[in-house]
C-alpha cells in the first residue's frame, strides 16, 4: 500500500510539472505574438527569409541612420527602407534590380511616411517578408520595370 502512495505522489508531482510547463508555454507564445520585435528579431528574420545585410552594412550602420526605438515604433518598414537606402559604396542593394536574383521574381513597393523602396526578390523571399507584416509591401504588375 505505501508503494502505491509513493508512486501517486511522483504521479501527481509530474502531472503539476507538466502542467506549469504547458502554462509557461502557452504565455510564451502569446506574448510573441504581441510584443513588438527589436532591431535584432527584425534582422535575423529577414536574414532567414532570404533578405540578408549587404556589404558594408552591419547592425551599427542601422543604428547610426536610426535609433533602436525608431526600429521597433515601425518595425519593417523602417528596416527595409534602410536596407534600401544606398551606401554610396557601389554595392549591389538586393532591393532593386542590380543583380536581382533569377527565376521567380517579385517586385514590390514599400510606400512609408519615411520614404518608398522598391524591391525585386524572389517569390518565396517576397511571401514570407508579407506574411511577417501583412499588407507593407505592395505587389506591382507582371512586366513593371525593375
Amino acid at each position: 500500500m505505501a508503494k502505491l502512495i509513493v508512486i501517486g505522489i511522483i504521479l501527481a508531482f509530474f502531472g503539476a510539472v507538466l502542467l506549469v510547463v504547458q502554462m509557461n508555454y502557452r504565455r510564451e507564445m502569446r506574448d510573441r505574438e504581441t510584443r513588438v520585435p527589436t532591431l535584432d528579431d527584425q534582422l535575423d528574420t529577414l536574414v532567414r527569409a532570404g533578405l540578408p545585410l549587404r556589404a558594408g552594412v552591419t547592425r551599427d550602420t542601422l543604428l547610426a541612420r536610426a535609433s533602436e526605438e525608431d526600429y521597433r515604433t515601425a518595425p519593417w518598414a523602417r528596416l527595409l527602407l534602410e536596407l534600401a537606402r544606398d551606401t554610396g559604396d557601389g554595392a549591389p542593394c538586393p532591393c532593386t534590380g542590380d543583380g536581382a536574383p533569377a527565376g521567380g521574381t517579385v517586385v514590390l513597393l514599400l510606400d512609408h511616411a519615411s520614404g518608398t523602396a522598391r524591391y525585386t526578390l524572389p517569390d518565396a523571399t517576397a511571401e514570407r517578408i508579407q506574411s511577417l507584416a501583412p499588407g507593407l509591401l505592395t505587389r506591382l504588375p507582371p512586366g513593371t520595370p525593375r
